[in-house]
């Protein structure tokens, strides 16, 4: 099987290759739409990428809205995404507990179905609240329920 190039990245030639490709393109527009400063460091500049604490090889946490924030390009490609920062702003920005949830969620193994992959692509061109409710809708043990203190 023969691999094309966009860029600097490869992409699949399978269909399912191909779906994760737009999907992961269609949800980084989202991300920084919706999203107006970096998770790290919190600057407004323009030179943003889409962000994963969890790297995009984990597909359990590769879509997750949680785990997609806008984050500087300088942080997210060449500052190892900035993991413990990164850490620390979810637990403030989503409730405490955010990032272990996350942690823990990556290491479980589960795959996406072309169908949920397009119905997912569709749910982001549309916008956040439409993409959170069918994201959890298709997993909804993905759904973090913030800790709180007694």
């Amino acid at each position: 099987m023969r691999k094309s190039y966009k860029g600097l990245h490869k992409v699949g030639t399978t269909d399912i290759q191909r779906a994760i490709a737009n999907l992961d393109r269609d949800v980084s527009h989202m991300v920084l739409a919706r999203d107006r400063e970096c998770i790290t460091c919190g600057s407004t500049t323009e030179q943003c990428d889409c962000g994963h604490f969890r790297i995009r090889q984990n597909m359990a946490t590769r879509f997750h809205p949680l785990n997609c924030n806008r984050q500087g390009t300088k942080e997210n490609r060449f500052e190892g995404g900035k993991t413990f920062e990164y850490g620390l702003a979810l637990d403030k920005k989503y409730g405490k507990g955010c990032a272990i949830f996350l942690e823990k969620l990556s290491r479980t193994i589960e795959n996406w179905t072309e169908g949920e992959l397009a119905t997912l692509r569709e749910a982001a061109k549309i916008g956040e609240r439409v993409y959170e409710d069918i994201y959890y809708g298709l997993r909804p043990t993905h759904q973090f329920k913030k800790l709180i203190k007694k």
